[in-house]
């Protein structure tokens, strides 16, 4: 699923994160594998939600987004919270070349991800993908393998001969709204191509939670299920071809 940033998608991600706590779980999971605190870069960022969290542990967090709307909405947030150790910068991350202690890239990239990203890395890189099919807001029938998930991921490492600690995590993801019609919405944003209107209101009538919650009285359930690629320099000495200055 290709995400177009825009003032709904933000929102959508605003308020899944804040519902479910996706991104704080999944920070303080990845946190439990990296030892050093101090500088950490999140390539293709988004939202940067993520990084909020992120940012009451390290000292210096660097966003790396495309998308002059989603590095905007960093920036609001920023200024909102009054946070000083978050950074933004808004160009193609294969151009980027200030490097961090720690390097991530969450479902982003293809298969040159870790020539890309690895010389950036002083200390790892963890790269972060898709463990099943893309479209999981769809029915099963409309969902399709993901062009660069988890086994590509791996046999693209393997082919270079990188060693990596891999693990596997599935956290809760889903999309809360204040109304049916934005739930329509939002499924005419991220249902699969090729879905009829009639299906998508099917699989909302289906799918959907009604919740009894005065702010979102529905909920439409989502596990993100990822693999989770460990990529340390101490265990990569072989590998050369670094472009980075520390």
């Amino acid at each position: 699923m290709k995400i177009v940033w825009n003032k709904n998608s933000i929102n959508w991600f605003k308020e899944a994160s804040a519902y479910t706590g996706y991104n704080r779980r999944l920070s303080s999971f990845l946190m439990e594998y990296i030892p050093h605190r101090n500088t950490i870069c999140d390539m293709g960022c988004g939202a940067a939600l993520i990084d909020f969290e992120f940012a009451k542990q390290f000292k210096q967090v660097t966003c790396v987004d495309i998308s002059q709307e989603a590095i905007s909405s960093v920036d609001a947030s920023i200024k909102e919270q009054n946070i000083s150790n978050i950074r933004t910068v808004c160009m193609d991350g294969t151009m980027f070349n200030d490097s961090s202690d720690t390097v991530i890239a969450l479902f982003h990239g293809g298969p040159n991800i870790f020539d890309n990203y690895y010389p950036l890395a002083k200390e790892q890189l963890i790269i972060v993908t898709h463990l099943g099919k893309c479209g999981t807001f769809s029915p099963e029938k409309h969902r399709k393998a993901h062009n660069f998930g988890v086994p590509k991921t791996k046999e693209h490492l393997e082919k270079l001969g990188v060693k990596y600690t891999y693990l596997e995590q599935s956290l809760e993801y889903g999309q809360p709204f204040h109304t049916f019609d934005d739930a329509m919405e939002f499924m005419n944003a991220y249902s699969a191509p090729g879905m009829t209107e009639e299906e998508k209101i099917e699989n909302l009538k289906n799918r959907l939670i009604e919740t009894g919650e005065q702010e979102y009285p529905y909920y439409l359930p989502n596990k993100k299920e990822m693999g989770i690629f460990i990529i340390n320099r101490k265990e990569n000495k072989q590998i050369g071809g670094t472009t980075c200055t520390y």
